[in-house]
This record gives structure tokens, C-alpha cells and sequence, in this order.
């Protein structure tokens, strides 16, 4: 039997028990689906915020839905970490609403009896706190301890754990060293006084819950008698906000000032610009020869990610900082030296305390490179997307980024990371960052932004030309694979376009629900034809020949969203194309092609 005993929150001495029966116990305040219910108003906690699972053995484990905090006796915890009897369990944060977990197990009168006790491994996050210097690890500590880590582990994740730790390591002594290369005259060349005003100018975002607790979010900094610039994906912050939660900004130092915002913009661009890219299926290019299609390069780059905050009341006019001009903001180049002042909070010692007192963390780099938003090299004019080394970290998006002239060229808004199971993520060693070209901001300060933007709507149709669609940059390849030898040159035959609707249905051999849509294909005897189907939005889709007998001819292997064949046929006739795919609108071009003799 399982009890929970709720030592604080609004269940607060109240106990549940859960017999044996009970394999899963869901705790949140969603009445229809938890087994342990708080009350609907209390957005400490998630609508179904996390899970207790029994395992086979007999033991409980935690199952973590999302990024809900749960915290087991005062230490984060770690995705299916067990959870012992005699546990506290906080949810929402360190001191949010916390029970008790007594688990009271078979009687070891029984046949086979009790398990004896087992070594317990600490939680990797529990090591790594452990091994904490200064807000920083050591590399070779870290790897040994995850090491040791690991031997305690099940042994068919030992392989997996320690090619985590070494990689771990390995980042972060690249990190350490990548930290110690940077220049260390950059300070030189931005003045001390500019570099005070930017100071000045650099306000905490935190979000305030109905009970007053505070969260540190991001950066912004002044650039109106009433208003904060930012990034949109930070001023979006403020369309989440639940009833009762407000955003703030806190001015920086010992006693400054904070202001309840009370409009935040977004950049028209921030959102469209994304859509239009989902739209014209660029997600494949051409842009080098691959073995591997299902290559693909993201685009966009957080475009026009700036934002707004307006706040109330007036905020202190010595922190006002200027935007450079066009003339200064065109001329930008790399290598130039960058300042920077913002609130680096993700896995930083400290962020918890940036509510009551905001200390903004001075970081210098230099301009790497400009493109446009699809990465690619352009004019001066559409060069919004800035290439940077400045470091930074989650909690900085939204700083500002001066120029040596000591006016604002930039908006921090975005990095590079690796993604590990069970750690957090790490900044890539290459330390290249992003950032919004500054006019951004002033065309929003002026009102000018929707203009600008729809301006820049021609360019992206004139650079989408460089970009071949999916079924094209597939088709190359297709081509390559199905080439019988180094003389042999395809030529197009048709190319048709086609979709499967609900008019399509049909029931499989399998029993499940299936379209097909057939089509005519006339093919002459004594070539080969490749035939290749292409489905948009990576539908898995496949395909098969028919002769004029009903009798099957030919049939692509397995399920992917770009089958092909080749195929001889053995006499000139009409084949029946019939393509396959599950039960949804999907919309596929069949493109087929004859082989010739080079010089025939």
C-alpha cells in the first residue's frame, strides 16, 4: 500500500492511501484524470503535473510530464528516478505544495520474502552539484563521478551512460577552453561610460504568480520614457500569463525600482515569417551532394525576433539607451567589438535571488558574420541576422549588444546547443550566437514595422529561388540511385500531381483504413522507366505497378515518403499506378523518368 501524507499546500494534513492494486498514481489538479487532485486555482501545479509508476519490482519511480518541477527531498528529480519510502515531494518549485510517500511492502513472512536493501545511486544532478566550483565543473571530476554513476546503472544502459559522460566531459573542458581564448582587450575598445549606461539600461523580466513568488525570465533594456525593447519570443511571455500572474521589470542595482508591464508587442514578422517558409516546403536542399536525403537544414533563425514591453510609469531617463542609425547599422562588419548586458540565468548560481536585487553581467565578443534570415550572404539591407561571440545563456535573451560607437547595433535573442538524455543542454564550443540587427527595434519604437515588413516580403520570394523543393532536391538523388552506370542520362516523361482524399478510402488486407489512388501510366517495351513518388509533409506513403491482367508488376519497398523503383517493361502497354497511404489528406507528385545512352 501507498500513502501520501501532505505536509504542506492546500492539502496540508490531509493522507490518500493506494492498495496494491494501484499501478500508477497521476498527481495535478485535473479532476477527471488525477488520482491526487489540488484545488483548480492552486497553478503551483500542473493541470496533470507528474506520476508515481510501480515497477516490476515492486518499487515506485517518478514519471515527469514536461517541464513540470518536482522536486524529491530537496533535489530536482531525474526522469523514472526512484522514489524511496519516507521521500518528500515538493511540486511547482522547492517550496511548493509537498506530501510525504510511506510505501509499505509484502510481508517478509512470504514464500520468497523481502528483497535485500540495494546500493542507491545518486541522481546525475545531484553529482553534478556536488562537484560545483565557482559555478563551474570540472571536466575530469565530472566524467569520474558520472562514471561511477554508471556502474550502479542496469547493465544494458552502461554502454549509453558513459558515452554521455565522456561526451559531457568533453564539452564542457571545450567550453572551458573556448572561454579562456576569448580576447581580453575587447573592454578596451568599448568605453567604461558606455558601458556604464548600458548597465543602467539592462532590466530584469520576471513573472509574478498570484501569491507573489517571482520567476527570473529575461532580459530588456530602456530605449523609451515608458518602454523596454526585447525579443518577441520574450515579450510572448506575456500571452501565457495565467489569471492572477503579472510580468515585471526590475531596474538593476540595490534598490532599483520595478514596473508592472502592461503591453507587450511583437514584431509582425516574428510569426509570419516562420509560416511562410512551412508554406513553400523549403526544409530540403540542394546545397550539397548526400547519401542521406532525410538531410535537412532548418531555416529562419528566429527572424524578426524583437519585442516590446510597455510599462507603468516612467522609467529613469539617464537609462534611455540610443539605437545606432542606418548609416552606422549598414555599415556594421565582422570582426568589429561587441559589449553586451543582460541576465544569463540557465544553470547559473544565483538566478533565484535576481528578483530581489537584478545584477546584470557585462560579456564582450566580436561580430562574426551577417546574413539574411535563410543564412545566406546578401546586401547590407536585408543583413538582419547578426553572427556573434558574445556568451550568454538562457535568461539573456532580450540584451542589448553595443557597438564600439556606444550605441545599441543589436538584440541578443538565440544560440547553439547540444541535447543530452538526462543533462542539461550545453552551449556548442564553436560559441557562435545570434542576434537581431537593432533598425528592427526602431521601426517598432516608430511604428513603422508593419511597412518594413511587408516590404521584406519580395525578398524572401527572390531568395526562395535559390532553393529547390523537396521533391526536386529528392529526385537527385532518386536519379543517382536508380542509375545503371555513368553513361546512363535520365529524361523526364511526365510529372503529375495528385492527392489522396477521403474520397480514396479503402479497408487493407490488414484490416485498417487505407487510400489509393490509381493512375495510368503508358511505357514502352525495351527501356527502363524509374519511377518516383514524392509525398508532402513526409507522409509514408508507397506504391505498386499493374499490368492489364489485374496481375502485380512491380512494387516499391518499404514505407518513407519518397519511393521509387525502376522498372523494364516487357511489352508496350498501359500500367495502372496505385498509390498507398494511410487514412489523410495527403497531396504526392509521381515524376517518372526513361534512361538513355549518353551519346545515343
Amino acid at each position: 500500500m501507498v500513502t501520501v501524507s501532505h505536509v504542506s499546500g492546500p492539502l496540508a494534513g490531509k493522507s490518500e492511501n493506494f492498495d496494491d492494486k494501484k499501478d500508477r498514481i497521476e498527481f495535478g489538479r485535473d479532476p477527471d484524470v488525477c488520482d491526487v487532485v489540488y484545488p483548480a486555482d492552486d497553478t503551483t501545479v500542473g493541470r496533470r503535473h507528474f506520476a508515481l509508476r510501480r515497477e516490476p519490482s515492486g518499487d515506485w519511480a517518478v514519471d515527469v510530464y514536461g517541464d513540470h518541477f518536482v522536486d524529491l527531498d530537496g533535489v530536482p528529480v531525474e526522469p523514472d528516478q526512484p522514489v524511496p519510502s519516507g521521500a518528500v515531494l515538493h511540486l511547482g518549485r522547492s517550496d511548493g505544495p509537498g506530501f510525504k510517500v510511506i510505501v509499505e511492502r509484502e510481508d517478509a513472512s512470504t514464500k520468497l520474502g523481502l528483497t535485500a536493501i540495494q546500493d542507491k545511486p545518486a541522481p546525475v544532478r545531484v553529482l553534478l552539484r556536488r562537484l560545483a566550483i565557482g559555478g563551474g565543473v570540472v571536466a575530469v571530476a565530472l566524467a569520474a563521478a558520472i562514471g561511477g554513476w554508471v556502474v550502479y546503472e542496469r547493465a544494458e544502459r552502461e554502454a549509453e551512460r558513459k558515452r554521455i559522460a565522456a561526451t559531457y566531459a568533453s564539452l564542457v573542458e571545450k567550453q572551458q577552453e573556448l572561454s579562456q581564448a576569448q580576447p581580453r582587450d575587447d573592454a578596451g575598445r568599448i568605453g567604461q561610460k558606455a558601458i556604464d549606461k548600458l548597465v543602467r539600461a539592462t532590466f530584469l523580466v520576471f513573472r509574478q504568480d498570484k501569491e507573489g513568488h517571482r520567476d527570473a525570465q529575461a532580459s530588456a533594456w530602456v530605449v523609451g520614457p515608458d518602454l523596454l525593447a526585447t525579443n518577441s519570443h520574450v515579450a510572448e511571455i506575456g500571452d501565457e500569463l495565467e489569471p492572477g500572474e503579472k510580468l515585471f521589470v526590475r531596474q538593476p542595482g540595490a534598490k532599483g525600482a520595478t514596473f508592472e508591464v502592461v503591453e507587450w508587442i511583437k514584431h509582425p514578422g516574428y510569426k509570419a515569417f516562420p509560416r511562410y517558409l512551412l508554406g513553400k516546403d523549403t526544409s530540403y536542399l540542394p546545397a550539397f551532394r548526400s547519401s542521406k536525403p532525410q538531410e535537412m537544414i532548418d531555416l529562419g533563425g528566429g527572424g524578426y525576433d524583437v519585442g516590446l514591453l510597455r510599462v507603468k510609469g516612467k522609467l529613469p531617463k539617464d537609462a534611455i539607451l540610443e539605437i545606432a542609425p542606418k548609416d552606422e547599422i549598414m555599415a556594421l562588419t565582422p570582426g568589429m567589438a561587441l559589449a553586451s548586458a543582460g541576465y544569463p540565468m540557465e544553470q547559473i548560481s544565483g538566478r533565484q535571488v535576481l528578483p530581489i536585487g537584478a545584477t546584470p553581467q557585462v560579456r564582450f565578443g566580436n561580430l562574426n558574420a551577417l546574413t539574411d534570415y535563410f543564412f545566406l550572404p546578401t546586401d547590407a539591407a536585408h543583413s538582419f541576422l547578426i553572427h556573434h561571440s558574445v556568451p550568454s545563456a538562457g535568461g539573456a535573451s532580450g540584451s542589448a549588444i553595443m557597438g564600439p560607437s556606444g550605441r545599441v547595433v543589436a538584440v541578443l535573442n538565440a544560440g547553439n546547443y547540444y541535447f543530452l538524455p538526462h543533462l542539461p543542454r550545453i552551449g556548442v564550443a564553436a560559441g557562435i550566437g545570434y542576434a537581431q540587427r537593432a533598425d528592427l527595434v526602431t521601426d517598432m519604437v516608430q511604428k513603422r514595422a508593419d511597412a518594413a515588413f511587408e516590404a521584406d516580403k519580395s525578398y524572401w520570394d527572390w531568395q526562395m529561388s535559390n532553393f529547390k523543393r523537396g521533391v526536386d532536391a529528392f529526385g537527385d538523388w532518386v536519379l543517382e540511385k536508380h542509375r545503371g552506370n555513368s553513361s546512363s542520362v535520365p529524361e523526364i516523361v511526365s510529372e503529375n500531381k495528385g492527392k489522396l482524399e477521403a474520397a480514396d478510402l479503402q479497408v487493407g488486407k490488414d484490416g485498417k483504413n487505407q487510400r489509393v489512388k490509381v493512375t495510368r501510366l503508358d511505357m514502352s517495351s525495351g527501356k527502363t522507366y524509374t519511377v518516383f513518388v514524392y509525398a508532402d509533409n513526409q507522409t509514408a506513403i508507397k506504391f505498386y505497378l499493374v499490368d492489364a491482367h489485374d496481375q502485380k508488376a512491380a512494387e516499391s519497398s518499404g514505407d518513407n515518403w519518397y519511393p521509387s523503383l525502376n522498372f523494364k517493361p516487357p511489352a508496350d502497354d498501359s500500367w495502372s499506378l496505385y498509390v498507398v497511404g494511410p487514412d489523410e489528406d495527403t497531396t504526392y507528385t509521381v515524376k517518372i523518368y526513361s534512361w538513355r545512352a549518353k551519346d545515343s
